[in-house]
């Protein structure tokens, strides 16, 4: 289970929550015992975050959750399962879904374009889950190494349509042993430039 929540669960749940770049306030009576999920879809009309098996297995759900570490005074970053984490228990916590990230009217996140470009999904139900999770890591390793890359997703994200092998690749572009190919070298379109040195080959 991906969740890391961990602290003191605080009665009452008091509204100190930010979700989406904006404070919410929660209404204790009738939403205090509201997974973060059926939260941000019902209440907020955030609908990205999907909400599939209910049990934190599959991932779809996944969100990230930026607290303050008052040991370390960093921020930290981690994603969350949001079917299991009920709203109230993110006390001073700042809740990203993908909506928070990137869309086709602004622009899309390099996470959201690569995955689409590397055609990383096919029914799309799962690809929020990835891409958040995706970004978490980021957010944490800007170069991740593939192992971390490989414990982001192995934990929880489950994908029935592709095999998995389209995501992994477009995620390996994030990588240290994979940048050096991937540099950001783009043109206006923001497609991939091709590589100088694979005009010597």
């Amino acid at each position: 289970m991906k969740n890391k929540l961990n602290g003191p669960f605080r009665e009452p749940c008091v509204p100190n929550v930010i979700l989406f770049g904006n404070w919410v306030f929660i209404d204790i009576i009738k939403d205090g015992d509201l997974e973060t999920d059926g939260y941000t879809g019902r209440e907020e009309g955030l609908t990205g975050t999907k909400y599939a098996c209910g049990r934190g297995s599959c991932g779809a759900c996944t969100v990230m959750v930026s607290k303050h570490d008052p040991v370390s005074k960093k921020i930290r970053h981690f994603s969350i399962t949001a079917c299991l984490v009920p709203i109230c228990s993110l006390y001073g916590a700042a809740v990203t879904t993908v909506e928070g990230i990137g869309s086709i009217k602004t622009r899309l996140h390099p996470v959201q374009e690569r995955i689409a470009k590397g055609h990383g999904t096919q029914c799309g139900f799962c690809t929020p889950g990835m891409v958040m999770s995706m970004y978490a890591l980021l957010r944490n390793h800007l170069h991740p190494s593939e192992e971390q890359l490989m414990e982001a997703w192995e934990v929880g994200n489950l994908c029935r349509c592709t095999g998995y092998r389209s995501i992994l690749e477009s995620g390996k572009t994030f990588c240290m042993v994979s940048r050096w190919l991937y540099r950001a070298r783009m043109t206006g379109t923001q497609e991939l430039v091709f590589q100088d040195h694979l005009k010597s080959l």
